[in-house]
């Protein structure tokens, strides 16, 4: 028995790809193009699902640079969590969320 994998995906090449690998891979992939119906399936969706915001963040790899100015710069720990949350604070200013 394959397992089910949901991809939500706007672009349909990404999406036909995706698709394709996870078949050829032995998984049942079910597509959707919009995230609220990713929500409304009985899986537990990914946070990036409920705002892009959060992969944002996570590709500017916001903690490794607060470690390295920790490591490198010298800066308290303390500080370095500030500026760090501060930048995820802009990043997820950019996404607002809807209310529905």
């Amino acid at each position: 028995m394959s397992k089910t994998v949901m991809i939500v995906e706007d672009n349909e090449l990404n999406m036909k790809l995706f698709h394709d690998l996870l078949e050829a891979h032995g998984y049942h992939p079910i597509g959707t193009r919009y995230a609220r119906e990713g929500l409304l399936d009985p899986t537990v969706p990914n946070y990036p699902v409920f705002n892009p915001g959060y992969s944002d963040a996570n590709s500017q790899q916001i903690w490794g640079a607060a470690e390295a100015d920790v490591i490198k710069e010298g800066m308290t720990p303390q500080a370095a969590a500030e500026k760090a949350l501060k930048r995820i604070g802009q990043i997820l200013a950019k996404y607002p969320i809807a209310e529905s």
